[in-house]
């Protein structure tokens, strides 16, 4: 609902975007943070020229439907997006890619060829920090902000699948038939949602009703279970230079591998990239996405993001709370039963 109580003074409308429609009718629609801007307002001050007051006693809609407004893209669980995302500049359809081409008043769209890929899906990448810039959210500056920009001290960062890691066993011993893999229901990662907890029942009074097993997998339930599954016991370490392995190079990227005379049982820690924030909040908030492109293919997926929770590490006085989120993909098995299969961990402190 909206009300006009002054024509000098605005009013809150609200419209649901068509993601918003879609949300509500699956029964997803869940808002949780609420964001306001003033991009399309006119103040009024005590040096107002009459050309100014004008501008104010005229009637202003602000609440719409816009393309900026699409900051975070929306995906089904195969990853595919489940409205079609476009601009001037692109169009993206489930996880097809398309350029748009300007011809004279009108705009066409064709799928991306090998030379336009990499540079289409760049804009892709950056079009939500855009319309993040475009909608001027309103904020309230703390005094104990040190910097206006968010800069971290390395932009890219390049992982090498080599015969030692980060499978150690080889490569081809990693190959699985995703019948065989772990579902929702048995998976570790998702083992402390409420969804996937075990519940045998019980009788009113209590009691259990029979002897049931759990079957599921626990084996992460803690920070310490998350680091031995990455074969890691600290981050103060460089992987290449950990006992026992020799560096070769593919480029100019070093990779790590077993020395000859070891054997394969030899634990190696799966590579991993410490990253610091030089310029941030105060809070560090983060908005995250990530995508993964298939050059060859042509295609873009958004990779879904599993929140494992926060954890407290105890050998780390200065920064003991731990942010863990398992990223990877979903797929279905023949079944049609969901599989989260996970293709790295990032951790925040």
């Amino acid at each position: 609902m909206a009300g006009i109580l002054n024509k000098r003074e605005r009013f809150i409308d609200l419209i649901m975007t068509n993601e918003g429609k879609r949300q509500l009718f699956d029964g997803e629609m869940k808002p949780v943070y609420a964001s306001l801007s003033d991009k399309f307002s006119v103040y009024d001050d005590d040096n107002d020229s009459q050309s100014n007051k004008k501008k104010i006693d005229k009637f202003n809609i602000e609440a719409s439907s816009l393309s900026i407004d699409e900051i975070v893209l929306e995906v089904d669980d195969s990853g595919r997006l489940t409205l079609p995302s476009q601009s001037e500049e692109y169009s993206v359809v489930g996880n097809k890619i398309f350029e748009a081409i300007k011809e004279e008043t009108r705009l066409t769209y064709n799928l991306v060829n090998s030379s336009s890929f990499a540079s289409t899906a760049e804009k892709i990448k950056n079009q939500s920090i855009e319309n993040f810039q475009k909608n001027k959210f309103l904020s309230s500056k703390s005094m104990l902000e040190k910097f206006d920009n968010f800069k971290i001290e390395s932009n890219t960062h390049t992982f090498s699948i080599t015969n030692s890691t980060p499978f150690p066993e080889g490569t081809l011993t990693q190959a699985i038939d995703i019948d065989d893999a772990e579902p929702f229901m048995f998976d570790s990662k998702l083992a402390h949602y409420k969804n996937f907890q075990f519940l045998p029942p019980v009788n009113k009074d209590g009691s259990n009703v029979g002897q049931y097993s759990d079957f599921r997998s626990t084996t992460k339930g803690d920070y310490q279970q998350i680091k031995n599954s990455l074969n890691i016991s600290s981050f103060d370490f460089s992987p290449l230079d950990q006992e026992g392995t020799t560096v070769d190079y593919v480029g100019d990227v070093p990779i790590i591998n077993r020395e000859s005379n070891l054997n394969i049982d030899t634990v190696i820690a799966k590579p991993f990239k410490k990253i610091i924030f030089e310029d941030t909040s105060q809070h560090n908030n983060i908005l995250l996405q990530i995508y993964e492109k298939n050059i060859n293919g042509l295609k873009m997926k958004k990779l879904d993001i599993v929140d494992a929770g926060e954890f407290h590490d105890e050998n780390d006085p200065q920064n003991p709370l731990k942010h863990v989120y398992y990223v990877g993909k979903v797929y279905f098995d023949t079944n049609n039963i969901p599989t989260f299969i996970n293709m790295f961990t990032l951790i925040f402190d």
